[in-house]
């Protein structure tokens, strides 16, 4: 009965797949509504009880394909190659024209063309497909490296299962996955009345939504997903304005608010439509992002350590609320910086309450005149972080008291000294730089000990059991018992974390061990570099002519690796048994691909990253030598172009490490690339 099929079944399976599809169309994207919930509902069920049926006529994008499947125990993490790189902000049009005058002086041209697209608040996410059929989605994470999301993903209607029309045999899709305002607080609502903490905005909704460990809570969020950038493709187009085009053609959602500017004034112009439809939109999106159009312009241009130099994000003005100044206290950071922190009065911004807002240093409280009881205005600068922009001095009424910066540090009582702009606490000693150096340390960006949180570590310092992040390898379960709180699970989850970070990448060691001015980005730039042996002897003129390493931070790291103290800090982690180690050479050469070779693109790849040689997806001037298999393909004409170097997969080998080629190449067959 099953493998019969009467002749109008299949063309009723696409009737109720084509309605099902428009109604979500309809129902998420433009939040209009072409049918009541219980017909929505009845044609869902009319096509389960078919698929039901007829299993062999089930595709893989048919909307019953959506469900969750069975909750998961973690997420996988996911490599991002090539990264998926932040935008730089700005916040005014006097930056805008700033960014078109380099973008010129840099090319050389009297007018660029640029993409100009909303710039959605929500979770960034990249899904991947091949030969049309999705296999695999993630999220940004650091950017280097994301989570498997594939499972949630799938509950998602925006995002195909299987690609329309022509698909490429790979491609890879940056976007946005983001919820609706009207998703957001039905969700809130269903929160409250279950006794749950609401979510704070619809961002950390979205966030909180794709993380789910059950699918089938995802599955009843509502997400959207909108797409706007192609990072793999068997065939890039030439723009980003193709890059939307072909999207769309492909099945994605794409914003209706895209649009194509030729020059400064027309650029923002067309920001300042976007601006203006902001709050008419159901969902919410807190900039612009504005692109160059030319994808060989981009390759052209490239990218600094943590962003691409043909792109920003012009990020729209904060709302500012009043609130008052209930206390100022002093807060002390890793490096000893004493920071005034304003205490507030409770306030509620765009669905985020603030309680706290960050002065910076004790001049800014003086140039700004603010005094405890002050009425304030304040706004999440970026819609981020809360900032105090401006006292109002009408609502004083005497009762106000002047700040005085502290003479000591409030933890170790130490005389603080100024170090320029800043109060600083240099005691060593000082139990919260302490307490601070060790929570960076077992940070998710440094050694990522997973459980060892602030508490327990102020516990385990206050117990006397560790003084510095070498004592953490010698913690064992019994020890960690003795705390409150702590149980044997607990424990056991926390030592095995410990003994599992000891052997830890060169860059996240680099970040852990709290060098100034080193975040993760740079430590990648050092560890490509140097050596840990390399970089402790390495003199500020060696550190100085490295590419985006600048004066200061030559300097930080000088004086870090110069310093007694923080010598024998690293000389302690290394007798505890931790083993930084380094995942890459010092990058030389930028290649290409193309053609078949002995090897697959992954470890043809990953021997070239070994051997110190940076890996390219597109040709540009940038690129030094194309790699070139039989049937090479286009590629090889735009070398030739391009005047770039073509070599042969012998010379490929030649030009590498001979003994580490050989082992890799044997036992491996022919593979396509």
């Amino acid at each position: 009965m099953k493998n019969s099929v009467p002749t109008d079944i299949s063309e009723k399976l696409k009737r109720l797949r084509s309605r099902i599809k428009s109604a979500d169309y309809a129902y998420y994207v433009k939040d209009s509504p072409i049918m009541s919930d219980a017909e929505y509902d009845e044609l869902m069920q009319q096509l389960i009880n078919l698929e039901t049926l007829y299993p062999n006529l089930i595709i893989a994008d048919s909307p019953t394909q959506r469900v969750g499947g069975e909750p998961k125990e973690g997420f996988a993490k996911v490599a991002h190659n090539p990264p998926l790189y932040s935008l730089s902000d700005i916040f005014d049009d006097n930056e805008i024209a700033k960014f078109d005058n380099r973008l010129k002086k840099l090319t050389g041209m009297n007018d660029i063309t640029y993409s100009v697209e909303p710039k959605f608040d929500g979770l960034t996410a990249a899904v991947r497909y091949e030969k049309g059929v999705l296999v695999q989605a993630s999220t940004r994470g650091d950017g280097f490296v994301g989570e498997d999301i594939t499972v949630n993903v799938r509950t998602i209607r925006s995002v195909p299962l299987l690609l329309e029309g022509d698909a490429p045999d790979l491609l890879e899709v940056q976007g946005e996955i983001i919820l609706s305002k009207k998703s957001f607080i039905k969700i809130n609502r269903e929160r409250r009345m279950e006794g749950l903490e609401p979510f704070a905005n619809p961002r950390n909704a979205a966030a909180g939504s794709i993380r789910q460990l059950d699918p089938k809570i995802t599955a009843k969020r509502r997400l959207l997903f909108f797409a706007y950038s192609i990072r793999a493709i068997d065939q890039m187009p030439e723009s980003q304005n193709e890059i939307l085009l072909l999207l769309r053609k492909f099945g994605f959602y794409v914003s209706d608010l895209n649009s194509i500017a030729l020059g400064i004034e027309d650029l923002i112009e067309k920001k300042n439509l976007i601006f203006k439809a902001r709050y008419s939109l159901e969902y919410e999106i807190d900039g612009v992002v504005i692109k160059v159009n030319d994808l060989k312009l981009q390759n052209l241009l490239g990218y600094t350590a943590k962003n691409p130099r043909w792109a920003v994000a012009f990020k729209f003005p904060a709302i500012e609320k009043s609130t008052k100044i209930l206390n100022i206290e002093a807060s002390v950071g890793r490096t000893g910086i004493i920071t005034p922190v304003a205490i507030l009065k409770e306030v509620n911004m765009g669905g985020v309450i603030i309680r706290r807002a960050s002065l910076h240093t004790w001049r800014e409280v003086k140039n700004k005149d603010i005094k405890i009881g002050d009425w304030v205005f304040i706004r999440r600068a970026g819609d981020v972080i809360p900032e105090i922009t401006k006292v109002i001095t009408e609502r004083r009424d005497g009762s106000q008291k002047d700040i005085v910066p502290p003479e000591y540090c409030p933890v170790c009582h130490d005389k603080l000294i100024e170090d320029q702009a800043y109060l600083k606490c240099i005691n060593q000693d000082c139990p919260k730089k302490i307490s601070e150096s060790i929570i960076h340390y077992v940070s998710r960006g440094g050694a990522n000990i997973d459980g060892l949180g602030d508490e327990i570590i102020i516990k385990l310092l206050n117990s006397g059991i560790i003084t510095d992040e070498a004592d953490l390898y010698e913690l064992d379960v019994e020890r960690l018992k003795k705390l409150p709180g702590i149980k044997e699970k607990l424990a056991t989850n926390i030592v095995n974390n410990i003994q599992k970070s000891r052997r830890i990448p060169l860059d996240k060691f680099l970040y852990a061990i709290g060098i100034d001015s080193v975040g993760t980005q740079t430590a990648k730039i050092l560890e490509s570099e140097f050596s840990l042996e390399e970089l402790s002897a390495a003199s500020k003129e060696e550190l100085e002519r490295i590419d985006q390493i600048g004066e200061k931070t030559a300097d930080d790291i000088y004086r870090f690796f110069h310093n007694e103290r923080t010598k024998k800090k690293i000389e302690r982690l290394l007798a505890a048994g931790v083993e930084p180690v380094r995942s890459v050479k010092k990058q030389k050469k930028l290649c290409v691909f193309t053609g078949t070779l002995s090897l697959s693109r992954s470890e043809a790849a990953e021997l070239a990253e070994k051997n110190g040689w940076r890996i390219a997806k597109s040709l540009s001037s940038k690129v030094d030598f194309l790699v070139a298999g039989k049937n090479p393909g286009s590629k090889l004409a735009k070398a030739k172009k391009l005047g770039i170097s073509i070599i042969d997969e012998a010379e490929f080998f030649r030009l590498l490490d001979e003994k580490q080629s050989q082992d890799l190449q044997t036992g491996l067959v022919g593979l396509p690339v």
